[in-house]
């Protein structure tokens, strides 16, 4: 189904800014679900739902948000109607900009690479994400110092009216924090009254403080809360996870939001699986931006503070921390609700070729204890063919079109727009090897994988619609895309977890003596919740033929380095790697192992043979500080230049 695009233009020199979120709000609630879904207050007044998040890649309507000014500057904001996601910009010559990558090489070699949302228009990558951390360099601490009123709107607007992008190009720090600035004005003042007064236009300027920061990563908790609490006549419990940051009551949540995401509450809810650890987290690429200041400001030596606040784009699409009881003393075990949980702290593994495993645990302190907040996640674990694949596979989730394995045709013949074989394939289905996501596929909506055979006009598509109570959760699936025009048959492996975390994994190789040289073999993943599915793994590292050349001191280039963890349940990690290509005669392993167990509380695991050593070490932005629930005081910040951000 085709998307429609619906305008609303607000002039901010001339136009009242409480007019122009009222007036949003009506457009968003008034969407095409049928039935529309609502929720009333203790005092019967309606807050609408907003529609289903079933259209993964273009919602049912696109919400174009044009912003001008009296002398002639403009900028057109481009928002999804599902889940008030800012996904792009237009400038005042109507090019637009969108989040995504065009295939930027990170450091260890491995590209991100982007599809766009919308299929018939023209855009380019602005090579950064769709998230808060990704657009304002300190996170979640720079959104509480964040200046809001008329005259901030005005420098924005007028930035983004003129913006241009060179080719190979990507945007700099004073339009991401312009962007940034938008998102609180426009989407999170309309999905919530707070954000709302607070950005009024009734003084020069106000800045936002904690308690906003808390509720930009808490709508979707407030949603889902009020979702349950109207389906149970009001007899539920507010989660501890809200009441930490003073929302504990439909009453006050109501005072909060306006527009509820309409959050699937067949399913277990969102703020069920925490768990708590000992140690340091790395360093994601959005962590910080979903700590609360105060957890940031405990990092740096101050002890005192509140939750932490969670969620990409301020939309609560990650789950908030359930403050916990008091810490177990270190040895005692915990688990979860999940059927598949396991203990998180494992023992080393000494299976394989005889190497010796070392899994560094950091000491355990009260200051030092982390939690590790899991939400509903895909993992896709292969996907095969049976025919010379030429084309892009692709996933949609609501907030990203991400790029998991492309194949170029390099001057070859054409792809195969046919096949005498009734299934449409050639030859008995290969794997493929997978060099995405860039990011964990996010389950709180729905997902599509689409399939693109290039030069054919061939299209297939496996949507997953999260409001389905038949489907399945914590599973291996495996199902078959069938392309459009050809007929042709992608079998593609995975699961929707339902309590789980982004993970992203390196390799330090050090092989005996060398400084230099080509490495052979493979690497792969996967949970020990799927440890009977021999199926179930996830390849980072596949070049038995031709070889990646390593330079002493540097990452393992790998194919893909995401992979979606289940809480609970250690990653397992088996390599078989070589120094010369195995096809040649009398070449052994210089590394070869099976099942080395990896978990969020060990950081990094290692392998040592005559010499060398093989280190595998394990990052999440999902993993935060122990809560802490006093120093609710925010000092408010003098004004800024640039939106609030100095």
């Amino acid at each position: 189904m085709r998307s429609i695009d619906e305008t609303i233009t607000h002039n901010v020199d001339r136009m009242d800014y409480n007019n122009f979120i009222g007036q949003l709000r009506f457009i968003l609630a008034n969407h095409r679900d049928n039935p529309k879904q609502h929720v009333r207050d203790l005092h019967r007044k309606i807050r609408y739902v907003l529609p289903k998040q079933r259209h993964s890649r273009e919602p049912d309507r696109w919400i174009y948000i044009k912003l001008e000014l009296d002398d002639g500057a403009e900028t057109t904001l481009r928002v999804r109607d599902d889940n008030v996601y800012l996904t792009g910009f237009e400038n005042k010559e109507g090019e637009l900009f969108e989040f995504g990558f065009s295939g930027t090489t990170m450091i260890d070699g491995s590209k991100k690479k982007s599809r766009p949302m919308v299929r018939d228009k023209e855009s380019r990558f602005l090579e950064c994400d769709v998230n808060y951390g990704s657009l304002v360099h300190g996170g979640a601490g720079k959104l509480v110092k964040m200046c809001l009123g008329p005259e901030p709107v005005r420098s924005a607007v007028r930035w983004l009216s003129g913006y241009s992008q060179g080719e190979g190009g990507r945007v700099d720090e004073r339009t991401k924090r312009a962007l940034a600035f938008l998102m609180v004005m426009v989407c999170e003042a309309t999905r919530m009254r707070p954000l709302q007064m607070q950005a009024g236009w009734q003084a020069k300027w106000c800045c936002t403080d904690r308690k906003h920061v808390d509720y930009i990563w808490g709508w979707g908790d407030m949603s889902e809360a009020l979702l349950r609490w109207d389906r149970e006549s009001g007899n539920f419990k507010f989660p501890q996870c809200l009441r930490d940051i003073g929302v504990g009551s439909a009453l006050k949540a109501f005072g909060i939001v306006e527009l509820l995401l309409n959050t699937p509450i067949h399913r277990p809810p969102r703020w069920r699986g925490e768990r708590y650890q000992p140690g340091r987290p790395a360093a994601g690429d959005d962590d910080d931006a979903r700590r609360s200041e105060q957890q940031r400001r405990r990092a740096a030596g101050d002890r005192g503070g509140q939750r932490p606040a969670a969620g990409e784009h301020g939309s609560g699409s990650r789950g908030q921390q359930q403050s916990p009881p008091p810490p177990p003393p270190p040895n005692k075990k915990r688990r979860t609700e999940q059927q598949h949980d396991q203990d998180q702290q494992q023992q080393p593994s000494d299976k394989g070729s005889g190497d010796s495993h070392q899994q560094e645990t950091p000491s355990e302190s009260p200051a030092d204890d982390f939690v590790a907040r899991g939400r509903p996640l895909v993992e896709v674990f292969a996907v095969r063919a049976g025919f010379h694949f030429v084309g892009t596979i692709s996933v949609f989730d609501g907030m990203r079109g991400q790029v998991i394995y492309e194949m170029g045709n390099n001057g070859g013949a054409p792809p195969i727009h046919g096949s005498s074989s009734s299934s449409g394939d050639d030859d008995q289905p290969r794997p493929l090897l997978l060099t995405g996501p860039y990011r964990a596929i996010s389950a709180y909506g729905s997902f599509t994988i689409e399939v693109d055979i290039s030069g054919a006009g061939d299209v297939g598509e496996l949507d997953w619609d999260c409001y389905d109570q038949a489907k399945v959760y914590d599973r291996q699936v495996t199902e078959t895309i069938t392309t459009s025009s050809s007929g042709r048959k992608v079998h593609v492996t995975y699961a929707v977890l339902s309590d789980a975390v982004d993970a992203e994994l390196e390799v330090h190789l050090r092989l005996p003596g060398a400084t230099a040289a080509a490495v052979y073999g493979r690497i792969a993943t996967r949970s020990k919740a799927f440890h009977d599915e021999d199926t179930s793994w996830s390849v980072l590292f596949d070049s038995e033929v031709e070889g990646v050349l390593l330079v002493a001191g540097t990452r393992l280039p790998l194919a893909r380095s995401v992979v979606a963890m289940p809480l609970g349940s250690p990653l397992l990690i088996t390599a078989t790697l070589y120094d010369a290509p195995p096809s040649q005669h009398g070449v052994s392993p210089v590394f070869q192992f099976q099942d080395m167990e990896l978990t969020l509380d060990m950081r990094r695991c290692s392998a040592n043979n005559g010499g060398g050593e093989f280190e595998v070490s394990i990052t999440s932005p999902d993993h935060y500080p122990r809560p802490r629930r006093n120093d609710t005081a925010t000092p408010r910040p003098r004004p800024t230049n640039h939106y609030g951000c100095s």
